[in-house]
């Protein structure tokens, strides 16, 4: 990928020469239908797994029940009712959807890939944004 100049990389979807950014590969954009295809994936897997245990970042060794877009993991029974009931998981319930959910529905990447993100601010990535729009995800600022 890198050839000769270690400041320019080539994108390996169209192969256009790109500047790495100054803080290096956490200066790239989120190729979000990338990830979007990643979470698909291991969606689909549980879907078909027959066990759909040890899926998820619980300690209970419980059947996956649902996922979470924020948390990008998989939850148990309780974990996914705490997700969705609890005021302190608010921010986490639209991006909440049990499995049962996801096979009526029939999830495609598609709809996953134009499912909210967690927004992120565009100077400080490591921080979560607290104002944004909801609509596009668009003028992300941290606080």
């Amino acid at each position: 990928m890198i050839q000769g100049n270690y400041d320019v990389i080539k994108c390996p979807v169209c192969r256009e020469e790109i500047q790495i950014p100054t803080n290096g590969v956490d200066g790239f954009k989120t190729d979000f239908y990338s990830k979007s295809l990643v979470e698909y994936v291991k969606i689909q897997q549980a879907l078909r797994s027959d066990e759909k245990r040890e899926r998820h970042g619980c300690s209970k060794y419980l059947r996956v029940a649902g996922y979470c877009f924020k948390c990008n993991d998989f939850l148990c029974v309780d974990c996914h009712n705490f997700h969705v009931t609890n005021k302190m998981m608010k921010d986490h319930q639209k991006h909440t959807l049990s499995l049962k959910d996801i096979e009526a529905k029939h999830i495609t990447i598609d709809k996953l890939a134009s499912m909210p993100g967690v927004p992120r601010c565009h100077n400080h990535p490591e921080n979560i944004s607290e104002l944004y729009c909801e609509t596009c995800n668009n003028c992300p600022v941290c606080i």
